[in-house]
């Protein structure tokens, strides 16, 4: 028998399988709680502002939310992710989300799910989920530090569809017999 039957599915997370944003609800949690070192944390309401004024894209979001982290060790993000993840997006994932991932694991369906959001968050909803492999954005640790530098591609768009297919190849799952599962054509 091969391993999952060469049959994948594959879930965005984001306002899909999860009523809201994991990226933003963790960012959100890592400022509240003043965690973030305070020259990153100072930048983040002008980020907001710059971005409801059209002057940064989606994807430079994506990215300043895995940037938010520099300076957490490694391992507190991800303890915070936890508990992030506990209190706040564990009560958000859709419960037609649940069933239809359910219903793929039971099928012996490999399960990946895929984020532009950091991978400490998504690493949790992964967890929760049962998922074989979950993808975000990940920053590079240095001396287990979080830091400033992303590891590329970052997980958005093309991005996302690249990070998807290595996944899926590592596996010798062909991307034609995939189930898909998002909010947008990206």
């Amino acid at each position: 028998m091969q391993p999952f039957q060469r049959t994948a599915a594959v879930f965005d997370i984001d306002d899909s399988l999860l009523d809201g944003n994991a990226g933003t609800i963790f960012t959100w949690f890592l400022y509240s709680n003043r965690e973030m070192v305070p020259q990153v944390r100072s930048q983040v309401p002008r980020a907001l502002y710059e971005y409801a004024r059209k002057r940064l894209s989606e994807a430079d979001m994506v990215a300043l939310g895995s940037r938010c982290q520099q300076g957490i060790r490694a391992d507190r993000l991800r303890d915070l992710a936890r508990k992030c993840f506990d209190r706040h997006v564990k009560k958000r994932v859709t419960q037609q989300g649940l069933r239809t991932v359910r219903r793929h694991l039971l099928s012996g369906h490999l399960i990946l799910v895929a984020s532009g959001s950091p991978q400490f968050i998504i690493d949790e909803l992964g967890r929760f989920l049962h998922a074989h492999e979950a993808v975000g954005t990940r920053a590079v640790i240095r001396a287990g530090l979080s830091t400033e530098e992303l590891v590329p591609p970052i997980v958005f768009r093309e991005g996302k569809r690249e990070r998807v297919k290595e996944v899926l190849a590592r596996h010798g799952i062909d991307v034609g017999r995939c189930y898909l599962y998002s909010d947008s054509v990206a």
